[in-house]
């Protein structure tokens, strides 16, 4: 059960029936999961408001904050994320980051007005395991990544069948017009621009968007930012 799951955690952890609130974040973010993931946030702040002076809590107090969240604290300190060994992941990518940095200043150098100095990685996996290098915080446009995110948004919002009927799902040749159409006059993909647009303009049949060009990017923004922790999304 949870308070026994919750028992052993404090015990892993504890010194003379207390256990420091810092060692056991520390612990946990070194599993690669980020200080900001909002599945934990709720029991950080608790852990931190019931601290004493010294920065620990006692048995009783460490229950009442981490009950709820034991299955994904066990996870993390049990190495059972899809990425055990974090650390060692960290640094191969850093040295993959670096590798890649020189070729991509080299290859930079011949193009006009771009930053070769300008070089950044974020990943994330599936359990919430975070890495950034470089100049990761930086805005960037999106482009055409949003055509996938649009696609994703129209079919959770209409479903698969209403939104097939007006884009396409066949190969989509690179050599081909991006407005060339089906046999069928739709789109190949919505992954193609016209595709794209047309994808956009279904979303106005879920009731969710309106015509007003400001609140479509809006609702669609709003996706983006859920999917990125409301962070670092902005027009």
């Amino acid at each position: 059960c949870c308070c026994r799951a919750a028992d052993v955690l404090f015990d892993s952890f504890a010194s003379e029936g207390r256990i420091n609130v810092n060692q056991f974040f520390e612990a946990i973010w070194s599993s690669g999961l980020h200080r900001s993931d909002p599945r934990l946030r709720e029991c950080f702040f608790h852990l931190r408001k019931l601290q004493d002076v010294e920065g620990s809590v006692d048995r009783n107090a460490f229950h009442r904050c981490v009950t709820g969240f034991v299955s994904l604290i066990l996870k993390a300190l049990q190495g059972r994320f899809v990425i055990p060994d974090f650390s060692t992941f960290t640094e191969e990518t850093q040295k993959l980051f670096s590798r890649c940095r020189q070729l991509s200043s080299v290859q930079e150098k011949e193009k006009e007005c771009v930053d070769s100095s300008k070089w950044g990685v974020s990943i994330c996996t599936v359990d919430g395991q975070r890495l950034s290098l470089g100049d990761w915080a930086g805005s960037l446009v999106l482009g055409e990544v949003s055509w996938p995110l649009v696609y994703g948004v129209a079919v959770d919002l209409l479903g698969s069948d209403l939104v097939h009927r007006y884009v396409g799902v066949e190969e989509f040749s690179r050599y081909d017009s991006p407005f060339t159409l089906t046999k069928t006059g739709i789109p190949h993909s919505p992954l193609t621009e016209t595709g794209a647009i047309v994808t956009v303009s279904l979303l106005q049949l879920a009731g969710r968007l309106c015509a007003e060009e400001e609140e479509k990017y809006d609702s669609v923004l709003n996706v983006v930012r859920r999917l990125c922790n409301k962070e670092h999304a902005h027009l």
